[in-house]
């Protein structure tokens, strides 16, 4: 009876015996749609304090911060919306075929990311609108393009509070306003 009693404390205090040793501080960004939300979950052993996102892209020329500033239980999901949703949202639309001039032409513009008629959404490659949006393109025109976003994920352990900082992957895809104001992008590089 002292045996099994015994076996059971020890299986039981194991996972706060390792916890103890080996603290694990886990984060993983498992959906981001920059125009919407990011999704954080949290697999490590501990609660820990969100603080920032930062982006950058040579190709695009732009460099920002996502403030989170939220703390997120251990074992747990963390939804952080991003924008408030826009009235002409339905407006904005990736479908349209992009030739290899066009899109070398919208690269080299670096400061279309202040175009009124074009914008960047960044999406980490597990978010299931990014696959969507890709698997669309790809089947519709057979030009999806996008570009490499470098980020970086900041936040506080919840053992001892220190600052760690994580590399994350993201991707951005070109916009287009579809409205008779912006017209067709081909339209933006011609010569008067």
């Amino acid at each position: 009876m002292v045996i099994i009693a015994l076996l059971t404390y020890v299986t039981s205090t194991l996972p706060e015996i390792r916890k103890m040793f080996f603290w694990q501080d886990v984060v993983e960004i498992t959906a981001f749609d920059s125009s919407k939300y990011i999704v954080f979950h949290n697999s490590g052993d501990g609660k820990i304090f969100i603080s920032h996102l930062s982006l950058r892209s040579k190709e695009l020329g732009h460099a920002s911060t996502l403030t989170i500033n939220k703390t997120v239980d251990s074992k747990s999901f963390l939804v952080h919306d991003l924008t408030t949703p826009t009235k002409d949202s339905y407006q904005w639309g990736t479908g349209r075929p992009i030739s290899e001039d066009l899109w070398q032409n919208i690269l080299k513009k670096r400061r279309l990311t202040e175009n009124k008629c074009l914008h960047w959404i960044y999406f980490c490659t597990n978010d299931h609108n990014y696959q969507q949006v890709k698997t669309f393109i790809t089947d519709v025109t057979n030009s999806f393009r996008e570009v490499s976003v470098e980020g970086t994920l900041y936040f506080r352990s919840g053992r001892d509070g220190h600052l760690i900082s994580q590399d994350i992957n993201l991707f951005a895809v070109p916009f287009f306003k579809v409205t008779k104001a912006c017209g067709a992008p081909d339209s933006w590089f011609r010569q008067p």
